[in-house]
């Protein structure tokens, strides 16, 4: 059990990517991925003065999905752990994305899905959808996009 350095930052800068594209047998490969080992944490990523070469726009990023399987109260209790929902990869002049932005991973994924993973309206506390009068707020009136 060791875990990441609190403060921790990756920075990646003036750098060119060569051939990260579909390869051989549908395989792909990507400049940019988490790390399928760690569900606690990934640390940010900030980019500048990148180059690409013989590379798709479809390969720049992956973000995995959080492992269903961690959900136990030994590691990350009674829903999914949040590294790989709480990924951020930060371009810091464009080099990568065509403008300054962002990646994040869609940390939505499964709301009110699969049960297995804990997300869902229904971790929302009942006081924070009730107006004082008693009557319900309702989940889309208050937080419409979930993520």
């Amino acid at each position: 059990m060791s875990y990441n350095a609190i403060k921790g930052l990756m920075v990646v800068k003036d750098t060119t990517f060569v051939g990260f594209k579909e390869v051989c047998s549908g395989q792909e490969n990507f400049m940019f991925i988490t790390n399928t080992m760690n569900e606690d944490l990934q640390h940010p990523v900030h980019v500048s003065g990148l180059k690409m070469v013989d590379s798709s726009d479809n390969n720049k990023a992956f973000f995995h999905r959080a492992d269903v399987g961690k959900v136990n109260p030994s590691d990350c209790v009674d829903m999914e752990c949040d590294a790989k929902k709480k990924s951020l990869l930060k371009d810091l002049d464009g080099s990568l994305l065509g403008a300054v932005g962002a990646v994040v991973p869609q940390s939505e994924y499964e709301w009110d899905g699969d049960a297995r993973r804990g997300l869902g309206d229904y971790r929302i506390p009942k006081v924070m959808l009730t107006f004082p009068n008693g009557s319900r707020i309702p989940v889309d009136q208050v937080a419409p996009h979930k993520g």
